[in-house]
């Protein structure tokens, strides 16, 4: 009995000394940490402390985000499976996602356009939205499920009160500030050079002074919690992310390409995905924003309308093939007009 009462006094004072760990010790793989050690026969003395290995990191780093989502912001508000595997309950977050991503763009329509009357695209539909955009969806998640990492081991789960928050104020926010005139431009080439106004460049300049923080902040954490395997990693994604979604579409582009704001946000948050509250927070403020583009405007391509050319020249719909453009002595087949940003003429820049 005395035995057991030391042991459980020696089981008490290592959980006080595990508190006292900070946690960027705990998620950190390959840095030292504490891990106690009971003595086999003589339970008289005291516990002793090693340093941990990386798999008892991995453990610990675990146990402090299930300790961290005990608040009440942070516990997720559906139910959850206890599941033997970790692949049922990825399947579960993902169904989570979705769903709320689903509900957010109905629910974000129907208060900018119809309850607020806020600047929207009245004739983007719900059949169209089924028809062409549903699908690119499903697809932009599913990559932002895995690069993201919101599955299970997320420390803000995505039915989380704060998360949630966060996710809502992000679909609402872009409507808002495009109330303000100076913000009735897009993010182009062309627009940059010939439309944006003075206030648009310092509200802009703002923006960008935010922006470097949050990135400041997240930059710092990478270097100093996050392990070098962890690193090399990241900047993978980055190359292959850049790689398929970035640049082969400035590259072939004519001066059309057009940063929306769906694009945008869904780019920035693929990478705000450390194990920390704000980074996830700021993560679900960008879901929104994204979600705010595909329901008031809808899931438009990033070349704008010389997409819209090149995909019914490929296809060569009979429409198109009958059009032709009269000039002075002759005619011709309609092309895409580049923008000339040099003289500020739009061509067919939308």
């Amino acid at each position: 009995s005395s035995e057991l009462d030391t042991r459980d006094s020696l089981m008490a004072e290592t959980q006080h000394r595990e508190r006292e760990v900070d946690e960027p010790s705990a998620v950190q793989l390959g840095r030292a940490c504490i891990k106690p050690t009971f003595p086999s026969n003589n339970c008289n003395k005291d516990v002793e402390f090693e340093l941990c290995s990386p798999g008892d990191v991995v453990n610990l780093a675990s146990q402090r985000r299930k300790g961290h989502r005990k608040h009440w912001w942070a516990r997720g508000l559906l139910p959850e499976l206890d599941a033997r595997d970790g692949s049922s309950d990825g399947a579960l977050v993902a169904l989570k996602l979705l769903l709320l991503t689903l509900c957010g763009i109905g629910v974000t329509r129907w208060i900018v356009c119809d309850l607020l009357a806020l600047e929207c695209d009245t004739e983007y539909s719900m059949q169209q939205f089924l028809a062409m955009d549903m699908h690119r969806v499903c697809l932009d998640l599913t990559f932002l499920f895995f690069v993201g990492r919101m599955g299970e081991g997320s420390p803000v789960p995505v039915d989380s009160p704060l998360f949630v928050l966060a996710f809502f104020c992000g679909t609402l926010l872009p409507s808002l500030l495009n109330e303000l005139p100076f913000l009735h431009v897009s993010v182009s080439l062309y627009q940059i050079r010939c439309t944006w106004h003075v206030s648009t460049f310092i509200f802009v300049g703002i923006v960008l002074v935010l922006i470097m923080f949050l990135v400041a902040v997240h930059v710092r954490f990478f270097w100093k919690q996050v392990s070098q395997v962890a690193k090399l990693r990241f900047v993978f994604e980055l190359l292959i992310v850049l790689s398929v979604f970035a640049l082969p579409r400035w590259v072939v582009s004519h001066g059309s390409f057009h940063l929306h704001h769906w694009y945008t946000q869904w780019f920035l948050a693929l990478f705000c995905h450390w194990p920390v509250w704000w980074s996830r927070s700021l993560q679900a403020l960008l879901l929104g924003g994204y979600v705010n583009g595909i329901a008031v405007y809808g899931h438009d391509p990033v070349l704008a309308c010389e997409a819209a050319y090149l995909s019914a020249s490929s296809l060569r719909c009979p429409w198109f093939e009958m059009c032709v453009w009269q000039h002075e002595n002759h005619t011709e087949k309609p092309h895409f007009q580049t923008p000339n940003t040099d003289l500020c003429q739009p061509g067919d820049y939308t």
